[in-house]
């Protein structure tokens, strides 16, 4: 585009510069709302990555949140089963002992 014109030609009268200088300060306006637009529209997509990526986050701390209060519970539930039944203690400590007196016996064999 020269002086505004597809073809390049020039604004048409004898090389009158009036016309020319409107004709830049229009494409330089142009220009720059484009640029701007532009720019806001970058903008706005990484404001929504940003936020997408924000929203993930806090979802995966969530479930992490989650899972680790479940394993919590889980090793609660097991320790005060433990402690009402102390037997399961006493039998893989009895357990323990005879796999070691077995072990001992066949190095010994």
């Amino acid at each position: 585009l020269l002086n505004g014109n597809p073809d390049g030609s020039g604004s048409g009268g004898g090389g009158g510069t009036g016309g020319s200088k409107s004709e830049s300060s229009a494409a330089i306006h142009a220009t720059a709302k484009w640029s701007t637009a532009q720019l806001k529209k970058t903008q706005a997509e990484q404001a929504a990555r940003a936020k997408a990526a924000a929203e993930a986050q806090a979802k995966a701390k969530a479930n992490r949140d989650a899972l680790t209060q479940h394993l919590k519970d889980i090793v609660n539930e097991a320790l005060r089963h433990n402690s009402t039944h102390p037997e399961v203690i006493d039998l893989a400590h009895a357990n323990n002992a005879a796999m070691q007196a077995e072990a001992e016996r066949l190095r010994l064999a």
